[in-house]
């Protein structure tokens, strides 16, 4: 995947900065309601549109949880197991 390089919006007004803030927010949302198992059927079970998605109705979308992250560890990835060059374990507790 190409990173998309972002412009310089050190000088720029709000209404810019907001603009390329919701687009990338959207692009975001999209790869992993396309990408992730998990995201999917969050998005589609909370009625979620990414292309919708602004930062006013950013606060709308469900928190991630730990509890989700146990439950449904693998459906989090949202590439193929073959593009997966490294893998970080935590050796935090699960509190079980």
């Amino acid at each position: 995947m190409e990173l998309k390089r972002c412009p310089d919006i050190a000088f720029a007004d709000c209404d810019s900065i907001k603009k390329l803030q919701e687009i990338r927010l959207r692009e975001h949302l999209l790869y992993c309601g396309n990408n992730s198992p998990y995201y999917k059927r969050v998005f589609r079970d909370n009625g979620i549109d990414p292309e919708r998605t602004t930062l006013e109705n950013l606060p709308l979308l469900p928190f991630t949880g730990k509890s989700d992250l146990e439950k449904a560890n693998d459906d989090f990835r949202a590439v193929d197991n073959e593009k997966i060059v490294d893998i970080v374990l935590s050796s935090g507790s699960t509190g079980k």
